[in-house]
């Protein structure tokens, strides 16, 4: 992964954009996406469950068995942190018109295997952790896309996500085209970006 996107930096460079090591604080984004997405798992597949629990796949049975385990004030508090997580995000976007991440933390793997279960030694607690860059961005509310970003030295596909604050959205197909090869990035008419071109 880090092999096939180490010329990102260098790539959004060419186009004018200012790349530095800034993140926004994401801090509790996993317990926040993994509680709610479990209460939409109840909330649309509970009835299911009930009927014909033994015919559904163990992510589908261990979403809803977790949304059932919850509190009301567990499922208060992820809200409330959204929130506020949301609310850095937006601050984060106040010096920053994009960020750039991997998609996911991890090239593909065999079809086989339903998800990974550690990633460089670091053991994985569920079946969302070897996409939790996906989902945490997916808590924040903002927009993204995914475009390719090279290969690993196995000739694995690896994915760049680009995410843009909220009604942005006219920035992220730009900048995908740019990246393809196919033009320069520009910023579309009604989004203003920092002085000196593109920051990421």
């Amino acid at each position: 992964m880090r092999v096939a996107l180490a010329g990102v930096p260098a790539r959004l460079t060419a186009h004018g954009c200012k790349v530095d090591d800034a993140f926004p604080d994401l801090r509790g984004a996993g317990r926040i996406f993994q509680t709610l997405r479990a209460v939409g798992f109840e909330r649309n597949l509970g009835p299911l469950y009930d009927e014909r629990r033994d015919d559904l796949e163990d992510a589908i049975r261990w979403n809803v068995e977790l949304a059932r385990r919850l509190t009301a004030a567990a499922v208060g508090v992820a809200l409330r942190e959204r929130g506020a997580l949301q609310q850095r995000v937006r601050r984060f976007f106040d010096h920053h018109d994009l960020i750039a991440l991997p998609t996911v933390q991890v090239a593909p793997f065999p079809v086989e295997l339903d998800w990974v279960r550690n990633i460089e030694g670091v053991q994985l607690e569920n079946y969302l952790g070897w996409m939790q860059s996906c989902t945490d961005i997916t808590i924040t509310g903002c927009p993204a896309i995914s475009v390719p970003a090279g290969f690993t030295p196995e000739g694995l596909p690896v994915g760049l996500q680009l995410v843009a604050p909220p009604g942005a959205e006219l920035l992220l197909p730009q900048v995908a085209h740019a990246l393809d090869g196919d033009d320069v990035v520009s910023v579309p008419a009604g989004i203003a970006a920092h002085s000196g071109g593109l920051t990421v």
